[in-house]
């Protein structure tokens, strides 16, 4: 492979990605997402500047519940951008290579507010529990133990909700991404009229089933597949009872259930995208591994040879609100020479 091919691949690769958050930022869905954005962060401000300096025991809680909030906003106002950029620029005006490049300055700039965002919310989580059981609301004169009951509650509910949002969102992306990446369907056996007498029928069924066979997930896969299930399952199980637990105002039990039920399912899955890849990989190399098998079986059989190959191809999926892009992979069966390949119905998508 020349220099050229390979600038290409990872050209129609940096596309794809671009052209996924293109999509993404034309669905319906991502509207929910600026409505809560905004009531999260309109309340954070009016908290911030209309009781500033009432928390005397943290001063720094007023602070974050206005950084956190502007944050927000500019995260608000870069997402009406990127909407604008994927339906006026990209769809209406087809123009796309300025909008993989206005997109791609957009998704920085987000990524940079986004790490802002994330120092600022650890940061109130320290300010905010560790006032907990120290805090009062009822003596102003006391400044070493006084807060403003209404800016603690809505520093802690902020960031409880925070906790849920996110718990839902990495729970939803499990469910849409992670074990789809790895369904697939059977090649079809149906036998091929261009294949009578060069292959006996039989012969060409035990082949496919073959192939199929190693298409198949491995135990251990299945073992992998479903504790990752069961801890995201977990996960989602202790933010239930933490939200529970705090809304009865049982704080430490509950604070301590939603933030091991966040960092379980956040941690598990960064994990499980990383493994579920693999286990997608290693599928189409088995696959592969078993078409070249069966391809020796027949590749040097006389009269006529033939030849077989796992090809692919790139599927769009428009069928829901933002479109989809599937590797599908198929089985070429060459006659004699390199000529007009039979191709072999059914696939095996990957994401």
């Amino acid at each position: 492979m020349d220099e050229t091919q390979i600038k290409s691949i990872i050209r129609s690769t940096y596309e794809e990605r671009l052209d996924k958050a293109i999509d993404y930022y034309a669905s319906k869905m991502i509207f929910v997402q600026i409505i809560f954005a905004s009531a999260f962060s309109a309340s954070e401000l009016y908290y911030g500047v209309e009781y500033q300096d009432q928390c005397p025991i943290e001063p720094m809680m007023t602070t974050f519940l206005i950084l956190h909030g502007a944050t927000k906003f500019v995260w608000v106002f870069l997402t009406i951008l990127a909407i604008v950029d994927a339906r006026l620029i990209a769809q209406v005006m087809n123009k796309k290579v300025l909008a993989r490049r206005l997109m791609l300055i957009n998704l920085i700039l987000q990524s940079v507010f986004a790490a802002w965002f994330a120092i600022w919310f650890i940061a109130g989580n320290f300010w905010v529990f560790r006032t907990k059981d120290q805090y009062q609301s009822t003596n102003t004169t006391a400044t070493t133990t006084y807060c403003n009951e209404e800016v603690y509650q809505a520093a802690f509910l902020l960031i409880i909700m925070t906790y849920v949002i996110s718990g839902i969102t990495t729970i939803g992306t499990i469910k849409r991404r992670v074990i789809r990446c790895c369904r697939s369907t059977q090649f079809n056996s149906d036998f091929p009229p261009a294949l009578a007498g060069i292959i006996r029928p039989n012969e060409f069924f035990q082949s496919i089933n073959n192939i199929n066979y190693a298409r198949k997930r491995t135990f251990i896969e299945k073992i992998i597949t479903f504790l990752f299930i069961m801890v995201h399952r977990l996960g989602a199980a202790l933010l239930i009872a933490g939200i529970i637990l705090t809304s009865k105002a049982i704080l430490p039990a509950g604070i301590a259930l939603l933030a091991s039920g966040g960092a379980i399912t956040v941690v598990f899955l960064c994990i499980s995208l990383c493994v579920f890849k693999c286990m997608s990989m290693a599928r189409i190399r088995r696959v592969k591994r078993a078409v070249d098998a069966e391809s020796v079986k027949y590749v040097s059989r006389q009269p006529v040879p033939t030849k077989w190959q796992l090809g692919s191809y790139n599927y769009v999926d428009n069928s829901g609100d933002t479109s989809s892009v599937y590797t599908v992979y198929y089985i070429e069966i060459h006659i004699g020479a390199p000529i007009q390949p039979v191709h072999r119905g059914g696939t095996l998508k990957s994401n």
